[in-house]
């Protein structure tokens, strides 16, 4: 899978961003991102976090953690990453981020969404990190990108424009289990609410008010169900999401449609070449997300028309 042990080599501490931003290591390296072991995450059962290079972590004397491969080749701890300190830290300028928890009597997972003036609702290579894969668990918690990813994320990181938000949250759970969100909120506007939305129930909790707490029928392994929504409204409900531009519609690969932010209801979606002839028609019940296979298409510009029951719209897609 990629995944590599690494250790740092020095009797000194060394800076994870300078390790991850040389020249060598950045053709190296699949994005700038280290998975070190923590062993009081997870309720003290301990867990691989992740280390976007933003947050400059500080990797101990001696100290093991995972990179992911770009290539096979070779990684340079130079001299110039050695940093001088007692411990480990971050930098230590304030976050401003929304740390949602899920908990099931036994583990505790988190996820969280940071906010920096550098970041878009896309991918920000070394801002967002991604969930450890190296190790198999039957219970966590993770984001994907607002635009254009379909990976999970532990770490997202967003433009610092907190108003209504909707952010797709993926769960793994055995069914029949009770879980629990909550959230904790750093350095946000005082206003400002932190909703979770179930759409199997259709209803929104307001996170800095209650937790939120469900017993789950069905096994979970994905994003659909549960979405995060940022307002300074203090409830919401489904009418105030009932609008087409929640929606977001991007090609997982060459192969496959995504669409997130979908009110249950019915829908429709058509795909159209420039030059405007209908290559698909699906009808579809629609529920939080939905993957749609696209047909063998060549290379080339495509409008792709969702029709639900609210109205009407058009996305521009690129098949490379």
């Amino acid at each position: 899978n990629g995944l590599n042990l690494l250790g740092n080599p020095f009797a000194s501490y060394i800076n994870s961003k300078t390790f991850l931003d040389d020249a060598n290591n950045i053709t190296e390296i699949t994005n700038k991102q280290i998975w070190i072991w923590d062993s009081t995450a997870n309720a003290g059962a301990g867990d691989f976090i992740v280390k976007p290079s933003a947050e400059e972590f500080q990797i101990a004397p001696g100290q093991g953690f995972f990179v992911e491969a770009a290539v096979a080749g070779s990684v340079i701890f130079a001299k110039t990453n050695q940093s001088h300190q007692t411990d480990s830290f971050e930098k230590s300028n304030k976050k401003t981020e929304i740390s949602l928890r899920l908990k099931d009597g036994t583990s505790d997972k988190f996820t969280k969404i940071s906010f920096h003036d550098n970041s878009t609702i896309g991918f920000d290579n070394g801002y967002e990190g991604e969930l450890f894969n190296g190790v198999s668990t039957d219970f966590n918690v993770f984001t994907q990108l607002i635009e254009n990813n379909s990976k999970n994320y532990q770490i997202q990181s967003l433009p610092m424009v907190y108003e209504d938000l909707i952010i797709p949250i993926g769960v793994k759970s055995a069914g029949n289990k009770e879980i629990t969100f909550s959230s904790e909120n750093t350095n946000l506007p005082e206003n400002l609410n932190v909703f979770i939305e179930d759409r199997a129930k259709n209803i929104f909790i307001n996170l800095n008010e209650n937790n939120y707490k469900v017993t789950l029928n069905e096994v979970l392994d994905g994003v659909g169900r549960f979405f995060l929504h940022t307002s300074s409204k203090a409830a919401l409900n489904i009418d105030d999401t009932l609008v087409l531009d929640n929606i977001s519609i991007y090609k997982a690969n060459s192969t496959t449609l995504r669409i997130f932010g979908l009110q249950q209801g019915n829908a429709n979606i058509k795909l159209y070449n420039v030059v405007g002839k209908q290559i698909m028609n699906t009808d579809f019940e629609a529920n939080g997300a939905k993957e749609i296979s696209l047909p063998n298409l060549t290379t080339g510009v495509y409008i792709v028309q969702l029709e639900t029951e609210i109205g009407i719209l058009n996305k521009k897609i690129i098949l490379e």
